[in-house]
């Protein structure tokens, strides 16, 4: 990124910061969710600022990545409703064979579903971990983290049908 860009997008942050937040906040009625899809909004825009054409209206090209992010948001939240419904990792959750209590959410884990499977979808699902992020971890590519998780979620959904028989 030139020092020109640097100074651009300053100046579009200064500018647009506080009315993108509100038009977040307007589709979400979330602030702190907002703030989050702003600012990686932001992060979006400095990778791409290199790709704008000289005549874009710039708080149209920052809106549009926005709604992006809005929608991504979205997708993940249905995603993690889909496969987890109302988990939350903070509560303890009693087992129904005994009185004992578990912190965590291994608990909801099917048996004979791999551990390492059940860690992708958790880590993409229900903390919102990205593949990219995922394969920065583990040393992989995204690539290969992506078809991980892919077969991750066939298998958790072959095993879910297989309940329901």
């Amino acid at each position: 990124m030139t020092t020109e860009q640097s100074e651009m997008l300053g100046y579009l942050y200064d500018k647009y910061y506080k009315s993108l937040c509100h038009y977040a906040y307007s589709m979400l009625h979330d602030w702190q969710t907002a703030e989050d899809l702003v600012q990686h909004t932001f992060e979006v825009a400095c990778k791409k600022i290199g790709s704008v054409v000289p005549d874009t209206n710039l708080f149209v090209w920052l809106k549009n990545i926005l709604d992006f992010e809005i929608k991504n948001y979205w997708r993940a939240l249905e995603t993690r409703k889909k496969f987890f419904a109302d988990i939350n990792p903070e509560i303890q959750y009693k087992h129904p064979d005994s009185n004992k209590y578990f912190s965590s959410i291994d608990y909801i884990k099917p048996k004979n579903f791999p551990d390492e499977d059940f860690y992708f979808i958790v880590y993409t699902a229900i903390y919102g971990f990205t593949c990219e992020e995922i394969a920065k971890q583990l040393g992989i590519s995204k690539e290969a983290c992506f078809k991980r998780l892919q077969r991750a979620k066939k298998r958790l959904r072959k095993i879910y049908e297989n309940l329901k028989e």
